[in-house]
């Protein structure tokens, strides 16, 4: 099982992209934005940052989302903005993960443990501030205001280097983006998808 953490700024496209390969992948998705309490969003809606108090709360629900899928064997894809390097933590491992990194934990991908993989992927979308405050600004229906994308990308910490996190640009398209994705899964985890060229 592998668990994709799509994540980003606001207005970066995590939904639509975590979206999209949830679909290519057959794997179930999950948009975090859904497990906001009320009184987050409505912060939010009045152009509030969250504080780490605020957020402690959706976390930990997010990180049962990965504990229900992790205790069924089943892959999933979580769009999350996850800017910190300790939220994607507790997101990934809970409040009492002792891990100083944020590389994944291993674990064997057959029954005679002949290769260990990691069972995490975090993906980061990233742009130019002009394209994603011009695409929060064409969104319809979404409670996060273009006015906290400055507070959201002095807060981000993008995740440390190495073969289970991906630095992804959302200047392309969806497939385009989608796709650089999904070629790193199937490279790292051989996972059954088909890869289209979009040439």
């Amino acid at each position: 099982m592998v668990i994709v953490l799509v994540t980003g700024v606001c207005g970066s496209g995590k939904t639509t992209i975590g979206r999209y390969i949830g679909k290519q992948l057959s794997w179930p998705f999950v948009d975090a934005d859904d497990f906001h309490p009320a009184s987050n969003i409505e912060k939010m809606k009045n152009g509030i940052p969250l504080t780490d108090k605020d957020r402690l709360p959706w976390l930990i629900a997010l990180n049962e989302v990965v504990k229900r899928w992790k205790s069924r064997c089943e892959s999933g894809v979580l769009a999350c903005s996850a800017l910190k390097t300790s939220y994607r933590k507790i997101i990934l491992q809970g409040t009492s993960g002792k891990s100083t990194s944020e590389t994944p934990p291993q674990y064997p991908r057959d029954n005679k443990g002949s290769k260990d993989v990691g069972d995490f992927l975090i993906v980061l979308l990233q742009g130019s501030k002009d394209l994603i405050r011009e695409r929060i600004l064409n969104r319809k229906e979404h409670f996060m205001p273009d006015s906290l994308l400055d507070s959201q990308l002095e807060v981000l910490e993008e995740p440390e280097s190495s073969d289970y996190t991906l630095k992804v640009g959302i200047e392309r398209s969806v497939e385009e983006t989608a796709n650089e994705i999904l070629t790193c899964l199937k490279a790292l985890f051989d996972v059954n998808v088909t890869v289209h060229s979009t040439v």
